[in-house]
């Protein structure tokens, strides 16, 4: 956990340098790839399919799914990273955003009624909420610092609970960060 923790530090002390137009980051796909998606999902090398969805760079977001089969549903985990366009505008625009998550949840889309509610993380060691209550839908969002809010969407189609995806979203925030990391220190 202390390893994870100091990680986590030189990421958001490395983003948080220079102004905010300075801040960027790749596809999340390409931080979290199909080898990880197999190791932390147990996705289907043959029918594994990556998308990107680069046309959201403009409003400062990167978001990709990967997708495949299992025997009886198909399996989709959304990965999207939100920049905050203007830290010195907007200081706390994600810190907002994730204590609105927590207070109202997020309505689920094409449904009145459905909402995705959220329960603090501590254990991740930076601000991150997790949604549980969907049966087949879970998901993570954290932020690092107010310059990021980084999603993580585990979705299957079947009718009954899938489990709690904790324990592998940590793991798939942990990958994440240190690829980030990795990402960084090569530019």
């Amino acid at each position: 956990m202390k390893i994870f923790i100091s990680i986590f530090l030189f990421i958001v002390l490395s983003l948080s340098q220079g102004t905010s137009q300075e801040l960027v980051l790749p596809s999340p796909c390409d931080l979290l790839e199909e080898s990880d998606m197999m190791g932390l999902f147990n996705a289907d090398k043959g029918s594994l399919t990556m998308y990107k969805d680069d046309q959201l760079q403009k409003y400062n977001r990167k978001k990709c799914f990967y997708s495949w089969d299992k025997p009886n549903s198909e399996v989709k985990v959304f990965l999207e990273f939100k920049r905050n366009p203007d830290v010195s505008l907007y200081p706390q625009r994600f810190e907002e955003d994730l204590n609105q998550f927590l207070e109202k949840g997020i309505k689920v889309s094409k449904s009145e009624k459905l909402i995705f509610k959220f329960e603090p993380m501590d254990s991740m060691g930076f601000p991150a909420i997790y949604s549980g209550n969907m049966n087949n839908e879970k998901i993570l969002i954290f932020r690092l610092d107010n310059d990021y809010i980084i999603s993580l969407h585990y979705q299957e189609f079947v009718d009954y609970d899938i489990g709690d995806f904790r324990p592998a979203f940590i793991d798939a925030a942990r990958r994440l960060l240190t690829n980030l990391d990795i990402y960084r220190r090569e530019r």
